[in-house]
């Protein structure tokens, strides 16, 4: 079997294509009014929907296990910071964006979008990359820390991430001032956020380095210890999950967690252990039904755009959302199943225009800098130019 067709975990990336996908199609479904329209048959597909965000970090983790911390191993400390502090900058800069197009859409008003421009309120269908633009750089002393501490010492520190919970509960602090929702973002404690806040949000994270720890010899060994891997998440992860519904029923449970205001906005764990228990399913029936050691049919190039520009297609798409007006909704639910449907189906063409377009653009872009950094390297270009070339390179 050769090496070309071993070289990727193709489930891995439909995955990360399925978690861009439930996003914007949550998203679109709330601004064309469809989860409104479904009333009480939506609860199921909603659960779903709402794995997206989850999903959505828990693959981030993977990635930082299965690229940056084997290219840290290899390369050392320099690249990987360099890497992930520019995806930092380029996460800020989208959700500015999506911030801005939220005041020009109108679903900010100028006092809520400066508040949410400086984290300190929540921006429309942005707050994943305000996570992201202070994930990304906390994850640089984080693979620091797996490299030292291994597996048990990641246990250990999700352990203590999650000791802090019965604390801020019992401190129940519930005003500072105009840093509380700064507070809320970081810590989810005060202020008016939906979550998951950076310090409980790390646990997807986390999970998801773990997980894919368990890959490491998949082309030698096969999947045999990521199903047990998974298996253990899924057993720690359904026993909250039943504690819960003991105490109250299945109905509520599912209703917290698609509730924006209950289990997510409070950090409950509830949130990841239900999170996580849906990462895990899916992931599971992904690396069953996806071909492991064979490649992926030519017509998936198409909506895998999804996975391969994720941040484009997360900022792209979530920006004209905030641009649509408030007065284009469906006025049935199939009618609003059928314009998110379409939303996305415009989005993935195009990314794939995009895409193509910038595969024959960036080798001439790249000589032409090269030939800059020549011609000027006696006359270094101002800031603005470097910014630039620093977002495109």
């Amino acid at each position: 079997m050769s090496d070309t067709v071993k070289k990727r975990l193709n489930f891995v990336d439909v995955a990360r294509s399925f978690a861009i996908f439930l996003a914007i199609f949550s998203h679109a479904m709330i601004d064309f009014g469809g989860w409104n329209l479904l009333a009480s048959d939506q609860l199921l597909i909603r659960v779903i929907s709402r794995s997206a965000t989850p999903l959505f970090i828990f693959m981030f983790g993977m990635m930082l296990e299965l690229v940056y911390f084997k290219r840290y191993e290899q390369q050392g400390l320099q690249p990987i910071t360099q890497r992930l502090v520019k995806r930092s900058f380029q996460c800020f800069v989208g959700y500015q964006l999506m911030v801005l197009a939220g005041l020009i859409g109108g679903s900010l008003t100028p006092l809520h979008a400066t508040a949410a421009a400086l984290f300190l309120a929540d921006a429309h269908f942005g707050n994943i990359l305000r996570f992201y633009s202070i994930a990304l750089l906390l994850a640089i002393p984080l693979i620091v820390f797996r490299q030292r501490y291994n597996s048990l010492g990641m246990i250990g520190l999700l352990a203590g991430i999650w000791i802090t919970y019965p604390i801020l509960t019992t401190l129940n602090i519930t005003n500072l001032s105009v840093f509380s929702g700064l507070g809320g973002v970081l810590f989810g404690v005060v202020g008016n956020n939906h979550g998951p806040s950076v310090l409980y949000g790390f646990t997807f994270l986390i999970v998801g380095m773990l997980v894919a720890s368990s890959l490491a010899n998949w082309r030698e060994q096969g999947l045999g210890t990521f199903y047990r891997t998974s298996a253990i998440v899924l057993g720690g992860c359904g026993a909250i999950i039943v504690t819960l519904v003991v105490s109250s029923s299945a109905y509520e449970v599912a209703q917290n967690f698609v509730t924006m205001e209950a289990y997510r906005a409070q950090n409950h764990p509830g949130y990841y252990a239900i999170g996580l228990f849906l990462c895990v399913c899916i992931l599971i029936l992904l690396s069953l039904l996806v071909p492991l050691h064979r490649s992926l049919p030519e017509w998936s190039a198409v909506p895998m755009e999804f996975g391969r520009s994720s941040l484009t297609a997360y900022t792209l798409g979530n920006v004209v959302l905030n641009l649509i007006p408030a007065f284009v909704v469906g006025t049935t639910a199939v009618m609003a199943i059928g314009m998110s449907v379409g939303y996305l189906v415009v989005l993935l063409v195009l990314l794939h225009v995009y895409n193509s377009a910038l595969e024959q653009i960036k080798p001439h872009f790249q000589n032409r800098m090269h030939k800059l950094t020549n011609e000027q390297r006696d006359h270094p270009p101002s800031p603005a130019v470097r910014v630039v070339r620093y977002l495109l390179g």
